[in-house]
């Protein structure tokens, strides 16, 4: 499982879960500050109501670090989670893949407020989570399916709409609108081009997709 990612006001945060370990880094210095023991399979990380949190599937448990002493605090929580974890709406949020349920917990303890079942059109497994829009959101992959590292058909929309086109200037007074026909070396008009059968192919085929 890949390493989580965190950061408040003065450390960046990163959950390793091979190890079970969480790891202070000094953004300034980049330096390794400190290594918290937070249980054994830990999955889920989040900052929120002045702490870090960290989930623990295997140990059912919610760990809450004091970022201002590293100091550790376990809450247990059974049947929990082995999903992500995130902050937001007044509560933390876990995604439970145990049962396939939404775990609201209370920021302030740690300990379980709700357990939300979530809608399913198959047995899925509540796998990351995140709150935003005045909501909670959930991505869960069916069993057996890894989880999901990449989203197609999705297009990036720009924040600023594109400068419309700059048009050319008028022509001047006086100046002729249109060019004038070839003409040949004696001064008469020389023969005008006709477009070969293709050109006319493809403006038919541009028209008739048009229409």
């Amino acid at each position: 499982m890949p390493a989580r990612l965190a950061v408040t006001e003065d450390a960046v945060w990163v959950l390793c879960p091979d190890d079970g370990s969480l790891s202070r880094i000094d953004p300034v210095t980049n330096e390794l500050v400190a290594t918290i023991p937070v249980g054994r399979g830990p999955s889920g990380l989040a900052v929120g109501a002045g702490a870090v949190w960290v989930t623990s599937s295997r140990d059912g448990t919610v760990a809450r670090i004091d970022p201002a002493s590293n100091r550790l605090t376990i809450v247990p929580v059974p049947r929990c989670c082995g999903g992500g974890l995130a902050a937001g709406e007044r509560a933390l949020w876990a995604a439970n893949r145990l049962d396939g349920t939404l775990v609201r917990l209370d920021p302030a303890t740690g300990r379980v407020v709700a357990r939300v079942l979530l809608p399913r059109t198959a047995d899925q497994e509540p796998h990351q989570v995140a709150v935003g829009d005045g909501a909670v959101w959930v991505t869960a992959p069916a069993p057996g399916e890894a989880p999901p590292t990449s989203c197609g058909g999705w297009t990036r929309r720009p924040t600023r709409s594109p400068a419309p086109p700059t048009s050319a200037p008028p022509p001047p007074a006086g100046s002729p609108t249109t060019s004038p026909p070839p003409t040949g070396r004696s001064g008469r008009p020389g023969p005008t081009s006709t477009p070969s059968s293709g050109s006319s192919r493809a403006d038919r085929r541009t028209k008739g997709a048009a229409s």
